[in-house]
């Protein structure tokens, strides 16, 4: 009686192991860091989010937003108005 928990236990760790992985792995990112963002970006504001607008796409999935900023600074790229969309 008193080997059963320990054959219970064995058990237990065999199948542990047989179904644990051989070996890790790592994951690849892909996302772009904010430098690159900026770098790739013709005009980068800072400001306010005054409007956004949801429209449907053509799909059934398909979303869109189309969002206005109020502009307070910017920095890269020309200054051409104050609202921006």
């Amino acid at each position: 009686m008193n080997r059963f928990p320990g054959l219970l236990l064995a058990v237990a760790l065999g199948l542990l192991g047989h179904f644990a992985p051989s070996q890790a792995r790592g994951e690849i990112v892909g996302a772009d860091s904010i430098e690159w963002i900026v770098t790739n970006s013709d005009v980068v504001v800072r400001g306010t989010v005054v409007e956004v607008v949801r429209g449907q796409g053509f799909f059934v999935d398909e979303v869109w937003d189309k969002v206005t900023i109020q502009v307070a600074e910017t920095l890269k790229g020309e200054n051409r108005k104050r609202s921006a969309s």
